[in-house]
């Protein structure tokens, strides 16, 4: 989903899985770390996020998460459309 106000244009990608402890949110966006809720049963290599995060820093916008465990997790990425950012 794609909101757009005066200053920013807001994505927002949310799931209903098993979400996000929120003692491990702060640790997401780490190099290699995987959360203990999937660990063992979810194959992945703790990089996606990382990934993401150095994209989002590149346009100067901001990500934001929010998480419940057994209800799923929202991402917000905020880009400004103040052209002269870039």
């Amino acid at each position: 989903e794609i909101i757009s106000d005066d200053y920013f244009y807001n994505m927002i990608v949310k799931d209903q899985g098993v979400g996000i402890p929120e003692d491990e949110l702060s640790r997401i966006f780490e190099p290699l770390y995987r959360g203990t809720n999937v660990r063992n049963n979810t194959f992945g290599t703790g990089l996606g996020l990382a990934i993401v995060q150095k994209y989002v820093e590149m346009l100067y916008a901001e990500i934001y998460v929010s998480s419940q465990p057994e209800e799923g997790t929202r991402f917000i990425i905020s880009i400004p459309k103040d052209p002269n950012i870039f």
